[in-house]
């Protein structure tokens, strides 16, 4: 059912649970199943007074598959309060690459903080964050290296690419097999979910095992 199979229950849930829920978590892409989430209609059940009693819910969005992927604008998904990515899944940078991002009027003296308090001495809400001791910062520092990269080749050229191959390969194994595309095309991106031709449990690990054996997939 699309979008109505995510935003219908949420917003039963958060009814049910009215002035109880201090912070929504939703992923920007799931990886199972791999579809884009509604995440502008979610914030907006989210800050809704009917819905949520007099008190905004807080969002944070689990974008990890969503850089690179797709398009990252916060303003146009309804500025939620929280967001965070990495870039080792689709932005072409090593792992451990990441980032965090907190809406200004949520960057609290105090909180969040880091796991590891920060010794460079540094107050501010940045600084805080700045260093955690002795690791190695070398995948952060890449971060602008694989930006620049997507730039040479050109986002939207990688965009197209990946969304028209994985499409390709959607339908392609379908109409092979019989099936069907499990998720509607507006969330579709780089992951599609296809029916398997079989109602077998034993099956489908068979052949998830035989991808994961022979091909490393």
């Amino acid at each position: 059912n699309g979008d109505a199979s995510v935003l219908q229950p949420l917003e039963k849930a958060l009814k049910e649970h009215k002035g109880k829920v201090k912070l929504f978590v939703i992923s920007h892409i799931a990886s199972v199943p791999g579809v884009i989430m509604p995440v502008e209609a979610a914030i907006k059940l989210c800050r809704d007074p009917a819905i949520v009693g007099k008190h905004p819910i807080p969002v944070l969005v689990d974008g990890a598959h969503a850089l690179g992927q797709i398009r990252i604008d916060l303003q146009a998904l309804g500025d939620p309060e929280y967001y965070l990515s990495n870039g080792h899944k689709w932005f072409f940078t090593p792992k451990s690459a990441a980032f965090l991002y907190v809406r200004k009027d949520r960057q609290l003296p105090l909180s969040p903080e880091p796991t590891v308090i920060s010794s460079s001495g540094k107050q501010d809400f940045v600084g805080r964050f700045d260093y955690t001791g002795t690791r190695d910062y070398t995948a952060m520092i890449a971060f602008l290296d694989a930006l620049k990269f997507r730039q040479s080749l050109g986002d939207d050229v990688i965009y197209q690419y990946n969304t028209e191959l994985a499409a390709w390969a959607a339908q392609h194994l379908s109409k092979t097999w019989g099936t069907r595309v499990l998720c509607p095309p507006h969330m579709q991106a780089n992951m599609i979910n296809i029916q398997l031709p079989t109602n077998s449990s034993a099956v489908a690990l068979e052949v998830q095992q035989r991808l994961a054996q022979d091909y490393d997939a």
